[in-house]
């Protein structure tokens, strides 16, 4: 689960960094994009970590946290979506 964060996390890093590449055409698609890949990668990959973890950080709230890494995936698919527009729009 840990491997999966961390995987995630790298992937979609880059991502933003690819995204920084268009700062000088800002639009909404590209600000859509930033903040899916952001939260995406917060709640996704943070939810598994906090799962990953749970045994030795005995965290009472652990237990509501997996509904909230499939949010995080939901994110990314957006993003990628978003990224894709933006790309096209660009050319």
């Amino acid at each position: 689960m840990w491997q999966k964060g961390v995987d995630y996390q790298f992937y979609h890093t880059f991502a933003l960094l690819y995204l920084s590449t268009f700062a000088r055409y800002r639009n909404k698609l590209i600000n859509i994009a930033y903040f899916c890949f952001t939260f995406g990668i917060i709640l996704f990959s943070g939810s598994l970590y906090l799962l990953a973890t749970r045994s030795i950080s005995h965290l009472g709230f652990t237990e509501f946290i997996g509904p909230i890494t499939p949010i995080g995936g939901l994110l990314f698919v957006l993003g990628w979506i978003m990224l894709f527009f933006a790309a096209f729009k660009d050319k």
